[in-house]
């Protein structure tokens, strides 16, 4: 073997390490490039959620007792946006409110964030239903909203 042979063996050798070690290369940073936009498109996804969230009002109702006989009916925004021109009506009718109370608070103009309203409730024992259909419709940020739920005493 002459030292032209060598050289020439001693350059396919270092060019088949070469060429093997950036396919390795290529093979890992394509891997690493789908997880990167992977996780950008779930990032994104996450944005967007939370994006969408900060424009919503989310309006629930219950009741609450304070004391031995103080019972209220709560209307409340657990969201992150302020409700506006928010309603209730009792699908079955209303036997435990005070409906000059309802009247004279509902359709409420705005509903702020973590804020809330409080009814008298004057439900006697046995004289009035324990449970309710509530339908509860405002507008947020994205437009109307509607949802029924049923408190119960």
């Amino acid at each position: 073997m002459t030292e032209s042979d060598f050289i020439a063996a001693a350059a396919l050798i270092v060019s088949v390490v070469g060429t093997g070690a950036s396919v390795l290369f290529n093979h890992r940073q394509k891997g690493v490039n789908q997880s990167q936009k992977l996780l950008n498109e779930r990032l994104l996804a996450r944005e967007e959620a939370e994006a969408a969230a900060e424009k919503k009002a989310d309006v629930s109702t219950a009741f609450a007792m304070r004391g031995s006989n103080d019972r209220r009916f709560k209307v409340f925004n657990r969201g992150r946006a302020a409700a506006r021109n928010v309603r209730i009506e009792f699908v079955d009718g209303n036997s435990i409110l005070v409906e000059s109370q309802v009247r004279s608070t509902f359709p409420l103009e705005r509903l702020e964030p973590q804020c809330g309203v409080d009814l008298i409730a004057t439900a006697h024992l046995g004289l009035a239903e324990r449970k309710f259909q509530v339908k509860i419709s405002w507008e947020d940020e994205t437009g109307p909203q509607e949802k029924i739920e049923w408190p119960t005493l």
